[in-house]
């Protein structure tokens, strides 16, 4: 059992990389004040040993032994079509089928569809929902002198961004009543993107902050910079309810998340995902929060609920997405994953 593994200071850690590449090398700085910076800290894995019919309700996770690896295994019924998850740390021959068990019960298998993955980046044992859109399986590896672990298969599909993906992605999510019963798909859905980019010191920072008429930033894009510190602060964003306002988040957008006090990053190109089903209370403010929303990113992705509609707030048609309710989010989550790092080198 581990404990925690983390910097005790990432942007500290990253000024001294800054001025020397090789302080992975030190056992004083990698193993001890930026383990997590320079790859030390053990395999992170997603761990439901009881089968979990809807993974949704797997939100724990645990650090691996040595030689152990993430492992999902996965049962499809063909006669009802449903699901049923297991996520753990497991053995590396267990992978290559030594001693495979499984724990599905005492049933007849013969008219099931089991399936087993294994892999070795943080949280990469991670079911996906069925999906028609073509894309190809990459490791996410943060840019550090250290060698880093490289997937022994591929059980999750994804867009391959690799190392070129430098942005800085901030979530503006409507907190209000009508979208926080749905906070388990939101949730998700945010979970879900950013385990499918390179998340790092080097890589996409990620911030979030909700909404209803006023905004709550939840975390800054220079808070975490690791996989596994991001999906779980994105894990412990709860919702308030009440009214909303989209103002009240593009003014968290455009005056925190997208500043130098936010975590900005001026080399870095900025990426705004807005998730809503409400207007702007104010039209005046609505069309100079808009504007000034665009002077800071060139890709702004909109996500419309229910009746909301905005003629310019994102980028383009091509970033507008309009769903009926919020939990039909991740109908939309591939083809924003593939949005967010498109013509980001500059």
């Amino acid at each position: 059992m581990y404990c925690a593994c983390a910097d005790i200071d990432t942007a500290a850690c990253q000024l001294m990389f800054a001025r020397n590449p090789n302080i992975c090398d030190d056992p004083n700085v990698g193993h001890t004040a930026c383990p997590k910076f320079c790859n030390f800290c053990p395999l992170q894995c997603y761990d439901c040993n009881a089968t979990a019919l809807d993974y949704h309700q797997c939100d724990q996770t645990t650090f691996c032994a040595e030689e152990q690896v993430c492992m999902l295994k996965q049962l499809s019924s063909f006669f009802d079509g449903h699901n049923e998850y297991e996520m753990k740390c497991e053995e590396k021959k267990v992978c290559d089928g030594y001693g495979l068990s499984f724990s599905f019960g005492r049933r007849d298998v013969a008219s099931r569809d089991l399936s087993v993955s294994c892999c070795d980046t943080d949280l990469c044992n991670y079911p996906q929902q069925p999906t028609t859109t073509t894309s190809t399986t990459t490791t996410a590896n943060p840019s550090t002198t250290k060698a880093t672990r490289s997937t022994t298969t591929a059980p999750i599909i994804t867009t391959d961004h690799g190392s070129v993906c430098e942005v800085d992605l901030v979530f503006v999510i409507d907190e209000s009543t009508s979208t926080a019963h749905d906070r388990s798909d939101i949730i998700h859905f945010m979970r879900y993107v950013v385990t499918r980019l390179p998340v790092g010191p080097q890589g996409v920072h990620v911030g979030v902050g909700t909404f209803n008429t006023t905004s709550r930033e939840r975390f800054a894009l220079n808070d975490h910079t690791s996989m596994g510190d991001v999906v779980a602060a994105i894990d412990d964003v709860r919702f308030g309810g009440g009214h909303g306002d989209i103002n009240a988040g593009l003014r968290y957008a455009v005056n925190n998340a997208l500043t130098p006090a936010g975590g900005d990053r001026p080399y870095a190109p900025n990426v705004v995902v807005i998730v809503t089903d409400d207007g702007a209370r104010d039209a005046t403010e609505f069309s100079a929060l808009e504007t000034e929303l665009h002077s800071k990113s060139k890709n702004v992705i909109v996500i419309e609920v229910n009746s909301v509609i905005f003629q310019h707030l994102s980028t383009d048609r091509l970033h507008t997405f309009h769903i009926k309710e919020a939990d039909d989010v991740d109908h939309v989550q591939n083809q924003v994953v593939n949005l967010i790092c498109m013509n980001s080198n500059k």
